[in-house]
């Protein structure tokens, strides 16, 4: 009862930081397993990238996604960055 979600907040920072890096880890299983699956519901990034740079070639447009897919990890660490500082454990005595 008596923990809230201020003491929560860095520990869950932290789970979505490293489960959208651990999803990206899954593309070769994703793309051996399924390819992408019936109507491409199990595409995540790191296949779509895949598929545009090797499989449709097209270069350019994956090379811009790579930098989209980088620009969202950034934001994420910075997001981390913020929570850990805001309420992290360091403020509990």
């Amino acid at each position: 009862r008596s923990i809230t979600l201020p003491f929560l907040a860095p520990t869950i920072a932290i789970t979505i930081l490293l489960r959208t890096v651990w999803i990206a880890n899954f593309a070769d299983l994703i793309v051996v397993m399924t390819n992408g699956g019936p109507a491409n519901s199990t595409e995540i990034m790191a296949t779509y990238i895949y598929k545009n740079a090797f499989s449709k070639y097209r270069a350019g447009y994956a090379n811009a996604l790579c930098v989209v897919q980088s620009a969202i990890c950034i934001l994420l660490y910075f997001f981390q960055k913020w929570v850990s500082k805001k309420g992290g454990m360091d403020d509990v005595q």
